[in-house]
């Protein structure tokens, strides 16, 4: 005759997924915040090595006379200030770059730019009409961020005891 063993009871599992919830509630996401400013600096600097924007869009060509003023034909790189903004791995901000965490309430923000004052300029269409966007996220960071998010739950909720 087979042995049974119950591994946990249908009356039991309501309360054993209540106290996941509330593990999962009680994390502490700061240290998984601080990396994330890590990937969105990787994720900027690959915009400025493609020169396109998040969603992939190639950056509009410089024209003929801007080359000659700059010498080179980088877009958005003149004195190299807003690519250094918005790539430099911190943690913390510094010189131009905005890096932070928020705690409010229940939510954990990631605040993540730059203070280059030129850059919002850059996003609005110029006197061409040409839109250089260069700072957000696509839907496959956001996919890496929410496995990223899951991997550290499963591994900080395997943890609690």
């Amino acid at each position: 005759m087979p042995a049974v063993d119950t591994i946990i009871g249908l009356d039991r599992t309501q309360a054993y997924l209540d106290g996941v919830a509330t593990d999962f509630r009680n994390l502490n996401l700061q240290p998984f915040a601080r990396l994330e400013l890590f990937e969105l600096a990787d994720e900027h600097a690959r915009y400025f090595a493609d020169a396109s924007d998040p969603g992939g869009t190639a950056w509009p060509a410089l024209e003929p006379s801007t080359i000659r003023r700059k010498g080179h034909d980088t877009i958005l790189v003149d004195t190299g200030q807003l690519r250094a903004s918005l790539t430099q791995k911190l943690a913390a901000g510094g010189g131009d770059a905005i890096r932070d965490i928020a705690e409010l309430q229940d939510e954990t923000d990631i605040i993540f730019g730059t203070m280059v004052e030129y850059s919002g300029m850059l996003e609005r269409p110029s006197a061409l009409g040409k839109v250089w966007l260069h700072v957000g996220i696509n839907d496959q960071f956001l996919d890496g961020f929410c496995d990223r998010l899951v991997r550290y739950a499963i591994n900080e909720l395997s943890a609690v005891t």
